[in-house]
């Protein structure tokens, strides 16, 4: 029997996910971080290096201020993306982990069922070999 997702919670293992939240949401800042200061700094040597006259310098740099907008607007875009798909792809892996968990626990106690996963989740292998563990302990008992 396959279990539903559900967007109420999306965060099962906080700990786990927001440690892949923040990483993969760090890569996103370096990597704006050092777009902007490349173009920012290929735009200054550009500005200096060019004899344009001042009319052309001055209308070339709205230019690259407009483009250093854009780029900034677009890395709000891209950081919000990235969160949405890392707490997503986390949720694969977390929820899987929250059932095992949570099935152990109660094998444990001597109530353990069944570990069903969702379609999509990852991790179907590990749970697979802890029902079979649980079968194996369950008949060891009888």
């Amino acid at each position: 029997m396959e279990q539903r997702r559900s967007i109420r919670n999306i965060v099962i293992k906080r700990e786990l996910q927001f440690k892949y939240l923040k990483f993969v949401l760090g890569v996103v800042i370096v990597e704006m971080v050092l777009t902007g200061l490349s173009v920012y700094f290929s735009f200054r040597i550009s500005l200096k290096l060019t004899q344009l006259g001042w009319y052309a310098q001055t209308h070339l740099a709205e230019t690259y201020s407009r483009l250093n907008l854009v780029l900034v607007l677009e890395g709000i875009v891209l950081l919000i993306i990235a969160g949405l798909l890392s707490l997503k792809i986390s949720h694969r892996i977390a929820g899987p982990i929250y059932h095992i968990e949570k099935n152990i626990k109660n094998v444990l106690t001597g109530s353990g069922e069944k570990i069903v996963l969702r379609k999509g989740d990852e991790l179907h292998n590990l749970a697979a070999l802890v029902n079979q563990l649980i079968s194996r302990q369950q008949d060891e008992k009888k």
